[in-house]
């Protein structure tokens, strides 16, 4: 686990313009100065913003792609530490690190509109939420709470616990589009665990590289997974739940995302200071971005193909590739 806590916060709000209609290389990179300690990332494509958490700040900023300008969403007072889009209720969900909840965010309005308590086990103040993830078909939302071991399972319209999963270590969560079942990182146990959607039961535990921390997922349904402590990256078929390929990256890869179109995935090296550009036809490395800075997380625009990696160790996020 790569928990990471910060104590100065930096103040810059300096932007740098998207267009986004522009036509640009996928070897582009642009530069948007966010300020403070960007860890993660969440893209509504169709609203065309991109909201990012800033943990050192305790805020949550939003870049308009159209625009080129960035606000604050009002009324974000907590320590940010993972977050996803519900693109069809257009709502943002926040994990909190200290106050045991989660926060929804509205996208039109830029505003947290209401609070999701998190029960756990622990001492209070503890919590831990690194994964989450919405499945939008089931209208469910996905959390991983790492202290408790546990895969937690809400309704995004009634915002309630559903039910929950005990696994070991529970890291990042992702869904494979075809049969909604889920993929959880085990960081503690070096596996990756397969859930069935409708029964919440374990379906395989497969075996990867040491401290798996971040999925994706293909449309194809073969399975991304960041091994941080291995530098490397394993690739699951669905088909089977079996690895299939293991790929070697960067130093302490733990972000990754796909971009359907061009047939790339996207792996952050957080130590290594790089971004590793896997071809999902080839299956390797065909480049490498370097120059980042601690890079924490990378979302992609699955309509234009921009895809955002949040530099925690700059305060900037980079843009990278353009439309599809």
């Amino acid at each position: 686990m790569k928990k990471l806590l910060v104590l100065v916060a930096l103040v810059a709000l300096l932007q740098s313009p998207i267009q986004a209609n522009a036509e640009s290389s996928v070897n582009t990179i642009r530069n948007v100065s966010v300020g403070g300690f960007p860890l993660a990332g969440a893209v509504d494509a169709t609203a065309r913003k991109v909201f990012f958490a800033d943990a050192s700040g305790n805020k949550i900023m939003v870049l308009n792609e159209k625009t080129g300008k960035l606000n604050r969403v009002i009324g974000y007072e907590s320590m940010p530490l993972d977050m996803a889009v519900d693109e069809f209720r257009h709502e943002v969900y926040v994990t909190n690190q200290v106050s045991n909840d989660i926060s929804v965010i509205d996208v039109a309005t830029n505003r947290v509109t209401s609070t999701i308590p998190v029960q756990e086990d622990g001492f209070p103040g503890t919590s831990d939420l690194p994964g989450i993830a919405v499945d939008i078909s089931r209208g469910r939302l996905y959390v991983t709470n790492f202290l408790d071991g546990k895969l937690l399972i809400f309704s995004t319209k009634t915002k309630t616990l559903l039910n929950t999963v005990t696994l070991s270590g529970a890291h990042a969560v992702a869904i494979e589009p075809a049969t909604g079942r889920l993929y959880v990182s085990n960081a503690l146990a070096g596996r990756v665990s397969v859930i069935d959607p409708t029964k919440f039961t374990t379906i395989a535990n497969i075996k990867v590289g040491n401290d798996p921390i971040a999925i994706a997922i293909d449309s194809a349904g073969m399975v991304y997974v960041t091994n941080s402590a291995s530098n490397t990256v394993s690739v699951i078929d669905s088909k089977n739940n079996k690895v299939t390929k293991t790929i070697k990256v960067g130093l302490e890869p733990i972000a990754v995302a796909i971009r359907s179109k061009t047939g790339e995935v996207y792996v952050a090296n957080f130590t290594g200071n790089s971004v590793s550009v896997i071809s999902t036809a080839s299956m390797q490395v065909t480049r490498t971005f370097k120059g980042a800075r601690l890079p924490r997380d990378i979302q992609v625009n699955t309509l234009t193909g921009v895809a955002y990696v949040a530099n925690a160790g700059s305060g900037v996020i980079w843009t990278v590739g353009g439309r599809d």
